[in-house]
């Protein structure tokens, strides 16, 4: 999440470094369910053997962004780790797209060899929002043997989350989003489960 470095900005004055945490993620909201289908439950013969028995579960989660933190792209403070600009605007002053998270005019460097005034994981980046499903069924092939059969969809919906942008003031892509990071497309995978 961050890269606002392991060491401090200035050993003398820890103050420089208190923030958000790398992990703070202000909210989430998790739902899991299951639930057993009740078609065929009385039904015998071979169309019940394929129409009863399905179970379905579903888990949705929907969390806020990732802490980051705003560095400049080369050194201006002479602390040798984590140099920060100065901030000068509004950073949320402009409409979010994943071609301009925030407002980068809200940041300007800092006079060389002074610290700037951009706090450690000050911005947040996308949210996340995903909903993956799944549906089973266990065929008893003997008393203690069976048979799962397992169907799999992450991200149903297809929802893009993004990662973070990049951070790095003067960087020809500062403010932009190039990638989903660790989140992924729909994916649909397909399974057989033999439990004995």
């Amino acid at each position: 999440g961050s890269e606002a470095g392991p060491f401090p900005l200035l050993s003398a004055n820890r103050r420089l470094d208190r923030g958000n945490s790398d992990i703070d993620l202000r909210q989430r909201w998790a739902l899991m369910t299951s639930y057993q289908l009740p078609f065929a439950q009385n039904r015998t013969g071979l169309r019940a053997v394929f129409m009863k028995g399905w179970q379905v579960n579903a888990i949705a989660a929907l969390q806020s962004g990732q802490t980051f933190t705003i560095q400049n792209s080369s050194a201006r403070d002479n602390t040798g780790s984590g140099d920060r600009p100065n901030v000068v605007g509004n950073p949320y002053g402009t409409p979010q797209s994943p071609n301009s998270w925030f407002n980068t005019a809200a940041f300007a460097f800092q006079p060389l060899y002074t610290i700037g005034n951009v706090g450690r994981n000050t911005m947040f980046g996308p949210p996340m929002k995903d909903l993956d499903f799944s549906a089973l069924k266990n065929f008893a092939l003997r008393e203690h043997t069976i048979l799962q059969f397992r169907a799999e969809l992450f991200n149903i919906l297809n929802h893009p989350n993004f990662g973070l942008p990049a951070s790095s003031l003067g960087a020809s892509n500062f403010g932009v989003i190039s990638s989903t990071g660790n989140y992924l497309p729909r994916n649909i995978q397909l399974a057989l489960k033999l439990m004995f």
